[in-house]
């Protein structure tokens, strides 16, 4: 599962890391940080000064497949457990999973390719208080804990922590549906928007 917003915005460096869900398994595996700052620095985690907002995503394998996020709001030095099926348990573990992601992004941001984000004072992650956001839902199904991911991503550079328990299910699919239609890894995109302005033009 991937997101949203990561994109630069005009000329203004990017503000939005969303981080590929193969990040918090890469970090659980102990992969070193150089090599994580290579297989997701440039397209998930774009050195910049201007820096926000941190969406970490993570996918439990042995526990149903659950889906959980975790989300950096560099504004003002915290980190935002959202999870919808978070029993005391659960959440420590996952917790630990988010705290080891922290130490990650710690450590990546001390390699050389990232310069220019230490320029300014360097976010120390691993210290950011981890508290569960307010309004997620409780005791939801597994099935539906990647679509609720999806719709928290999409809040992009508009980020709030204080998100509705409401999931618009059918609006995030077809969202993501276009997305990977229209996205720049599709080798058909410049057919598909080419073929979609025609009928537009002919409807006028």
């Amino acid at each position: 599962m991937v997101a949203s917003e990561g994109e630069t915005d005009g000329d203004h460096p990017r503000s939005v890391w969303c981080l590929h869900p193969n990040f918090a398994s890469d970090v659980m595996e102990g992969v070193h940080p150089e090599i994580l700052a290579q297989r997701y620095g440039e397209e998930h985690m774009h050195p910049t000064e201007d820096l926000r907002i941190v969406y970490m995503q993570a996918l439990e394998e042995d526990y149903d497949k659950h889906w959980f996020l975790a989300v950096v709001d560099l504004s003002d030095k915290q980190v935002y457990q959202f999870d919808t099926n978070a029993t005391k348990e659960s959440k420590a573990r996952r917790r630990r999973v988010i705290q080891c992601m922290l130490t990650a992004l710690d450590e990546i941001v001390a390699t050389d390719g990232y310069k220019n984000l230490r320029s300014k004072a360097a976010p120390d992650f691993a210290s950011m208080e981890i508290m569960s956001a307010p309004g997620v839902p409780k005791n939801s199904s597994s099935t539906d804990s990647g679509i609720w991911v999806m719709q928290w991503m999409a809040m992009g550079r508009r980020f709030t922590y204080a998100v509705l328990p409401i999931l618009d299910e059918e609006k995030i699919r077809i969202k993501m549906a276009i997305a990977l239609l229209t996205g720049r890894c599709n080798e058909e995109s410049g057919a598909l928007l080419a073929k979609s302005a025609a009928k537009t033009g002919k409807r006028d």
